[in-house]
């Protein structure tokens, strides 16, 4: 089963470029990667209009303050800013 979450990032993390390519790569490779991703759980009722269309909830994780990647070597959490992002 597939799951999807709503998450903005902060100003912080959305100026560096490089963290969001990396995880693109990551989720990219055709395996299932599982992604943890932390910060402030937000009601954003601003958005109803968006329910059943393109999102199943009101809540989001707003802002993100740090995304992190299974490491199926260590078989760890890994921040994604230290993660391998190649095969």
């Amino acid at each position: 089963m597939v799951r999807r979450r709503v998450s903005s990032s902060s100003p912080r993390r959305a100026s560096r470029k490089t963290i969001w390519r990396g995880l693109r790569k990551i989720l990219h490779r055709g395996v299932d990667v599982p992604v943890r991703i932390s910060g402030w759980l937000l009601f954003d009722p601003q958005h109803t209009n968006h329910l059943k269309k393109y999102r199943s909830t009101l809540w989001e994780i707003h802002p993100i303050t740090k995304i992190e990647v299974w490491d199926t070597d260590t078989e760890k959490w890994v921040n994604l800013d230290d993660a391998k992002t190649t095969n």
